[in-house]
């Protein structure tokens, strides 16, 4: 029986045919989506539930196991000339549902895809297409084409104001405009679904419209210092591959820039690449004692305070070691909020008691805490001056690497913590139950929204205390390290 074309399906194939064919007939091949995936999906239904209280009398077509159900309530619902939520359609093999069906003048309808996204991309303009495609096949009129999609501009009240947060767009100019391609596309799928395993070469499409799942399948079988590691290197890579050059120690000099020189060298030497001057120079502008300090935090979609805005970073976790002298013994300092309630007053207070006002601030990639101290100080008038003076004082650690002032061939070309800290320290994450950033944000707003027993919910917050310290403890490490590579 041949395979159902849903609009999810459609997606995978315009990216990589291989992908949507392996997900199809080879499931088992595809890695589980991370915390990152799961994020988006919980943000995602969030956004579809609040969308459907804009339309007054709407109904959502019950989620019936059967398809076929679901197409019959959807026909029953249509004849109604109502709101539609969930409308789902099944026809010449090709399936979807619609988040929105609103009636329009004529007896037709507008249809309404909702976002958890700040912009109209064009991977969402391709779906646009193909829910078109199928709903006119299936005899529904159709008159305009709407994204509704977060405003993050909007400023929450102390209510909710859901016209406030959404922002609809008509795109239907630009779904006409892919909208004659799709039957083209649809049979072209159709055939890569029956047929073999397709041979796909790895390309930028890999990372377009996102990165792709089977990325550790396919790259399998490139070298450990493939052209794809080389730092900055974009889509020049893969022009690299289809001319042969496989590994960056082959890659010519003249078409390197100078921090990639550096990188060749790392790997061809297989030596880290330390320029002295330029490190002695980052450290004399440290000024002890020296703080470093991390925050980890959240950023739901939909503001749950007053005064947030959708998608604002809002820190609950901050690790802080300090060191007040060269070689002298670390404290730390530590901050989780484990309750009800907004984390930033709390949060606040304990950081201005544990964060003196002398000596510099360390960080990794120093925009970040910039960002998060910048913000508690618009929430916290009367601390700003604090706060703000505790911004100025950061340095970002991650500086001579980020100018290649230090290099070491393990980085593979990141200047990512995770991918800096193994290579010259005998630390790292792999002894932990929290590995990322997206990971913790993930264990933690579950952790607050579960009702697991305290038991449960305690062995969340150990691993995120765990996780958090670490961060700060890589940063000592690394700046030990670096001390010791200057001289």
């Amino acid at each position: 029986m041949p395979h159902l074309l849903t609009k999810s399906r459609y997606l995978d194939g315009l990216q990589c045919p291989k992908l949507m064919w392996t997900k199809l007939n080879a499931r088992e091949r595809v890695p589980a989506g991370d915390a990152w995936h799961h994020q988006l999906a919980s943000a995602g239904r969030q956004l579809e539930d609040l969308a459907m209280q804009l339309w007054q009398g709407g109904v959502e077509v019950p989620p019936f196991r059967d398809g076929a159900e679901r197409v019959a309530a959807t026909g029953k619902l249509l004849s109604k000339r109502v709101p539609v939520f969930g409308a789902t359609f099944q026809v010449e093999g090709r399936h979807c549902r619609v988040d929105v069906l609103e009636p329009a003048p004529g007896g037709r309808w507008d249809l309404i895809e909702v976002k958890a996204g700040a912009r109209i991309r064009n991977v969402t303009v391709q779906d646009l297409a193909f829910q078109r495609d199928v709903l006119l096949a299936a005899g529904v009129e159709l008159d305009r084409l709407w994204v509704l999609h977060v405003d993050t501009g909007y400023v929450r009240g102390e209510q909710l104001e859901l016209p406030e947060l959404f922002r609809r767009v008509d795109v239907t100019e630009r779904v006409l405009k892919v909208g004659p391609y799709v039957e083209k596309t649809v049979a072209s799928l159709r055939e890569v679904a029956a047929g073999p395993d397709p041979d796909v070469p790895i390309g930028p499409h890999c990372n377009d419209p996102h990165a792709c799942r089977l990325i550790p399948v396919c790259w399998a079988g490139l070298p450990d210092d493939n052209v794809t590691q080389l730092h900055r290197s974009g889509r020049s890579a893969f022009g690299l591959l289809d001319q042969g050059i496989f590994r960056i120690r082959d890659i010519p000099d003249a078409r390197l820039s100078v921090n990639q020189r550096i990188q060749k060298t790392a790997v061809v030497t297989g030596e880290v690449q330390v320029d002295r001057a330029a490190v002695r120079r980052w450290l004399d502008d440290l000024r002890w004692p020296l703080w470093f300090l991390d925050f980890e935090t959240m950023a739901p979609a939909v503001p749950p305070r007053p005064g947030l805005r959708p998608y604002q970073q809002v820190p609950f976790q901050y690790s802080l070691h300090v060191q007040d002298e060269p070689d002298g013994p670390l404290r730390h300092h530590e901050f989780l909020h484990i309750d009800a309630g907004d984390p930033r007053p709390c949060l606040v207070r304990a950081l201005l008691d544990n964060l003196g006002p002398g000596g510099s601030v360390v960080t990794w990639n120093r925009e970040y805490e910039r960002m998060v101290l910048h913000d508690l100080a618009g929430f916290v008038p009367r601390r700003a001056g604090q706060l703000t003076a505790m911004a100025a004082r950061l340095v970002d650690l991650a500086d001579p690497w980020h100018t290649f002032a230090v290099h070491h061939p393990g980085q593979k070309g990141s200047t990512s913590l995770k991918a800096v800290l193994p290579t010259v320290t005998d630390l790292d994450y792999a002894d932990l139950g929290i590995g990322s950033g997206a990971e913790a944000t993930h264990a933690y707003e579950a952790a607050m929204a579960s009702a697991e027993s305290p038991a449960v919910r305690e062995v969340v917050f150990r691993n995120l205390r765990r996780y958090c310290a670490r961060d700060t403890l890589a940063m000592h490490e690394l700046l030990r390290w670096l001390t010791a590579s200057a001289t």
